[in-house]
């Protein structure tokens, strides 16, 4: 076959992982329209570059009697291998700390939400005023209500623009919450209870998070005192 027919235009499998590309870069913070594209150059260049100092580099580090073809190739190749997964590495460590702000930060939005619901706001208008109130102290949260609200503006679905923030973090609880409101919205029921008892659920969640995290100081710390100790015992 040719390789037009084995790879027509348009392949559905290019397509999907743009797409989750395009989503994963969103996660970290990178939404822009050429995100994608900036993201392959950005490898790309990288790579030759990190390729091109290796192979300056390594020749005035090692002595020329030691010097051989197959060190500068693999040496280059690391380099470059090293230079194209860098931004790898970076968007995944963004991206587990965006979502970390996100889940540590939801409760005390939600405690918002439900003040200005039972005081009488819609569910739109409080997402906004939220959003508006905690831009400096949460400013990730309040970039993200600001956009649910400018898209409800729009004219967007309400559970289309949720689901549209679930998928833009790509946090559990998040995404729980969206399903919830979504729920409440379509059967009717009130959204401060429903916001009261995810606001209740997601704090249970966190203490139960610091409580596993503070049961696994005891062994690391062991394994700490054990290495530490034990030397200047046998000695």
């Amino acid at each position: 076959q040719s390789p037009d027919r084995r790879h027509p235009v348009g392949d559905p499998t290019d397509q999907r992982e743009r797409a989750n590309l395009k989503i994963a870069l969103a996660r970290a913070g990178y939404d822009s329209p050429t995100a994608v594209q900036a993201y392959y150059g950005i490898r790309l260049l990288l790579a030759l570059t990190f390729a091109v100092v290796a192979l300056l580099i390594v020749p005035m580090v090692v002595p020329s009697y030691q010097r051989t073809a197959t060190l500068l190739f693999s040496s280059t190749l690391l380099a470059g291998v090293a230079g194209f997964m860098a931004p790898v590495i970076w968007t995944v460590r963004r991206r587990l700390s965006r979502q970390r702000r996100i889940r540590e930060g939801l409760p005390p939005i939600l405690d918002l939400l439900l003040v200005c619901t039972e005081a009488g706001l819609g569910l739109d208008m409080a997402i906004a005023k939220v959003g508006d109130e905690v831009r400096a102290t949460e400013p990730l949260l309040g970039e993200q209500l600001n956009l649910i609200s400018a898209e409800l503006r729009a004219g967007r679905p309400r559970a289309s623009a949720f689901r549209g923030f679930a998928e833009r973090t790509g946090v559990q609880e998040v995404s729980s919450l969206v399903n919830l409101l979504v729920q409440s919205d379509t059967l009717g029921t009130s959204m401060s209870g429903t916001l009261r008892v995810v606001a209740a659920d997601m704090r249970d969640h966190q203490l139960l998070r610091a409580e596993e995290l503070a049961q696994k100081v005891t062994a690391k710390l062991s394994m700490v005192l054990v290495g530490c100790f034990m030397p200047a015992l046998v000695i």
